[in-house]
């Protein structure tokens, strides 16, 4: 069975946007969250941006997604541009469940697994002097709501994924293992 190659794929757009769609969906799943749909209308408008920012060769957010019309994730890969969604997602490792709120450290990672949010656009241009794949991901409706992170963005279902914070049974463990220690060496 052949895969295709991240160059065949960025060459295919409906390939690439699906696999880009899969991605989200398959992190979304760990945490809990219903699956996005793909936009035709939102792609295309991404598609317009990717081309923009690839004509640029700079990365600078939309005035649509500045005034949160939409949510909105960018990405400049050399590398595979496929890779974008799990380098958003990594954000994970910074973020405070418990405290539930934006920082600019792991917004990528909120819009990533937003609760609410239902549909996704994608779109993605090759600047051939820079060799840079512009990614541009947009979000209906958006996330990263002051306000609305705790029931946006729940812990990952599963105790073996990564969530970014210790948690309350590791945290006993470290705690008795301090106290046997001062034990042992008192």
């Amino acid at each position: 069975m052949r895969t295709q190659t991240s160059n065949q794929i960025a060459k295919n757009d409906s390939g690439f946007n699906k696999y880009i769609l899969n991605e989200h969906n398959r992190l979304r799943q760990l945490h809990g969250v219903p699956d996005l749909k793909l936009d035709d209308k939102l792609s295309k408008g991404c598609q317009a941006y990717a081309e923009e920012l690839a004509v640029k060769d700079k990365m600078d957010h939309s005035n649509e997604a500045k005034t949160g019309e939409f949510g909105e994730n960018l990405a400049a890969m050399q590398n595979d541009p496929r890779t974008c969604v799990q380098l958003w997602y990594d954000e994970i490792e910074l973020y405070n469940f418990k405290k539930g709120e934006y920082s600019t450290k792991t917004g990528h990672f909120t819009a990533v697994v937003w609760k609410a949010t239902t549909h996704l656009g994608v779109g993605h241009k090759k600047n051939e002097a820079s060799k840079k794949v512009y990614v541009v991901a947009r979000y209906l409706p958006p996330g990263n709501v002051i306000g609305q992170f705790i029931e946006n963005v729940p812990k990952p279902l599963n105790s073996t994924c990564r969530s970014g914070n210790l948690n309350e049974f590791t945290f006993g463990l470290v705690l008795i293992f301090a106290w046997l220690l001062n034990k042992f060496l008192a």
